[in-house]
């Protein structure tokens, strides 16, 4: 058992940042919000070099998602690591991933193609990853970085 991390300057210690379920949320939109600017970035860049609108977001939103499980991964859900238990194994969860995101990226897109007839492509393309971005966390907690021992809480407690 290792020992715990001493408290930092102003009292905070960097494993609960890591490590507690209360602040999943924030590292949860810390992680999504650097997704959802690459995301931008890359529909503006794409957009710059005369490609289609839908299909830079489109784009943008495949390669910010690998960029997203990877954060999620080693951030946000890093205290639920796959433990290979149950199937629970880190190709599963990727599969589970974009299972999941799949459904989420038709909804972004269709957002991002309504509201397109009234907004910038940049604000678009923002509405639908913030619609997408509260999905994509009920998700995530249900299905995606499920462990087994978590799954097994939750059946017992049913």
């Amino acid at each position: 058992m290792s020992a715990p991390i001493p408290a930092g300057p102003a009292g905070l210690r960097p494993d609960l940042l890591l490590r507690s379920p209360r602040l999943r949320p924030l590292r949860f939109a810390l992680t999504g919000g650097l997704a959802a600017m690459l995301q931008l970035g890359l529909l503006r860049g794409l957009e710059a070099l005369g490609t289609w609108p839908i299909l830079a977001n489109g784009l943008g939103f495949l390669v910010a998602t690998q960029a997203n499980f990877l954060l999620s991964q080693l951030f946000t859900w890093a205290d639920r690591p796959p433990d290979g238990l149950g199937g629970h194994t880190l190709p599963r969860r990727w599969a589970r991933y974009h299972a999941a995101i799949g459904g989420t990226a038709i909804l972004n897109m269709f957002v991002f193609a309504t509201a397109r007839a009234a907004a910038p492509d940049l604000l678009a393309s923002a509405l639908g990853i913030g619609v997408a971005g509260v999905a994509n966390f009920l998700l995530a907690v249900q299905l995606v970085f499920q462990t087994p021992a978590r799954s097994h809480e939750r059946a017992v407690n049913v």
